[in-house]
């Protein structure tokens, strides 16, 4: 029996379909530019900010210290914030994207019993808050420089 073609016309639609018909959200947001020196290998940039010089050092001290929730065997809610993979696990960071990204919802949370880091341990201040939504806002690299640099 040959193709009929009806049969071409359905495969066609369907392969179409297949290709074309799911949409999902960008990873970066329309117009974003990553920055052209993430190898980390360089000096300082002021207006950068760096995962493994500023971001990683904050949340060890935070939310990934040795008495703290985020790290161990058992990192509460799976969320292991030791290191880039863990902070970047599903929704936690959306690179460009701060306020959709879990990790920037909860640190801004008022609702104590939402916050993060929860009571008794010190909230993050303002710069803080203010350095984790800039490097989300950079793309959430996982980059570092040598302060050492001129």
């Amino acid at each position: 029996m040959r193709p009929t073609p009806i049969f071409f016309a359905l495969s066609g639609i369907i392969a179409f379909g297949f290709f074309y018909g799911c949409k999902h959200d960008p990873v970066y947001p329309p117009g974003w530019v990553p920055p052209l020196d993430t190898t980390g290998l360089g000096r300082c940039d002021p207006d950068s900010v760096y995962f493994v010089n500023d971001i990683q050092p904050l949340l060890a001290r935070s939310c990934a210290n040795s008495s703290a929730c985020h790290a161990g065997n058992r990192p509460a809610e799976g969320i292991s914030l030791i290191n880039y993979s863990g902070v970047m696990q599903g929704n936690n960071v959306r690179p460009g994207r701060p306020d959709n990204s879990e990790i920037y919802e909860v640190i801004t949370e008022s609702d104590p019993d939402k916050m993060m880091p929860p009571p008794p341990y010190s909230p993050l201040s303002a710069s803080e808050r203010a350095m984790i939504r800039r490097w989300i806002e950079q793309g959430a690299l996982n980059n570092a420089c040598n302060p050492n640099l001129p």
